[in-house]
């Protein structure tokens, strides 16, 4: 019943289908939470983000830094967290990025100050 919620034509229930599915970590989880990376609609694009942080899917790396160039805010905030809480991987792609004159380079730099890392 929790993954049919990731594919409602709601995006709030989206939304609210990757929350649980953060909290319940079923084993097939890292493909819809990576599909969700790439949801039109951006509540859902910023919860797999979380999403993929919380139960870390090192598969999300891409997408997650795919989406620290997302046009909303929140989308590339969640992205950036979740690529720090995967830890090397995604900490090591945070670094690379944070060197970029962009939005994705300067919210990178951000987040890695923001924990200590900073470049």
């Amino acid at each position: 019943v929790l993954i049919a919620t990731l594919a409602d034509p709601n995006p709030d229930i989206r939304a609210a289908g990757f929350r649980s599915l953060s909290r319940l970590d079923p084993p097939d989880a890292a493909r819809h939470v990576v599909r969700g990376l790439t949801d039109p609609a951006w509540p859902v694009r910023a919860q797999a983000a979380l999403c993929a942080g919380r139960l870390g899917i090192d598969e999300a790396v891409p997408g997650l830094s795919r989406l620290l160039g997302d046009e909303e805010w929140w989308v590339r905030f969640r992205a950036a967290e979740a690529l720090f809480a995967l830890g090397e991987a995604g900490r090591t792609e945070l670094l690379a990025l944070a060197g970029q004159a962009s939005a994705a380079g300067t919210i990178a730099q951000l987040i890695l100050a923001e924990k200590g890392w900073a470049p």
